[in-house]
């Protein structure tokens, strides 16, 4: 990855299926009620103070952000930050804190990353699957396969994107096996995070 300086951008969330509320079922919404889920969240964000900004791009391949402690999640800690890798529909966590592992681990989401000109902003599309992974970044384990098959009877995810993301689950299970996790791209960036104040 060329190095370079980051450069503010805007990321919002959004968990397929639960853009009417997350303590609910998954249901297919309208476009008003997906429009609005995003927007909002977008607009909210834009009010962050410049001091205070969460949102950087290294490139079109590597997105990072810190979140908020401990509103975002109570798994996150001072040191958690979240990684966007939008060509390989990974986006990975650094040091969360889970009940299966004694100290922090990794966590990886599997799901769409794309900028969207409505909402001038990236928008990550939670597409279900995840790959947990612990501190010494061999052992693992793939969780919310039960939730793909749930959308997809629901008729929320076609099969090609039942494809796409098993076969991004498998990649990131591949990278673990290999001894190849965390992604080189995290280290080339931690100059540019110590910068920011967000790692010692």
């Amino acid at each position: 990855m060329r190095e370079q300086a980051l450069e503010k951008t805007l990321i919002v969330w959004r968990r397929l299926g639960k853009e009417h509320g997350e303590h609910s079922g998954f249901q297919i919404n309208s476009d008003e009620t997906v429009d609005s889920h995003i927007s909002d969240k977008a607009e909210a964000f834009r009010k962050t103070p410049e001091s205070s900004w969460r949102w950087w791009k290294h490139s079109d391949s590597l997105l990072v952000e810190k979140p908020l402690i401990p509103l975002d999640s109570a798994a996150f800690t001072e040191r958690t930050l979240i990684f966007y890798f939008p060509k390989q529909n990974w986006v990975i966590m650094q040091d969360v804190l889970l009940r299966m592992y004694q100290s922090e681990s990794w966590y990886i989401h599997i799901g769409d990353i794309e900028f969207d000109e409505r909402y001038r902003c990236w928008v990550f599309t939670d597409l279900f699957c995840d790959v947990v992974v612990a501190p010494d970044c061999r052992d693992h384990t793939v969780l919310d396969l039960d939730d793909l098959a749930d959308v997809f009877e629901l008729g929320l995810v076609d099969g090609e994107t039942v494809r796409r993301v098993l076969r991004a689950t498998q990649k990131a299970v591949d990278m673990v096996q290999q001894n190849r996790f965390p992604p080189k791209e995290i280290e080339i960036v931690q100059p540019h995070l110590k910068s920011l104040g967000w790692m010692s």
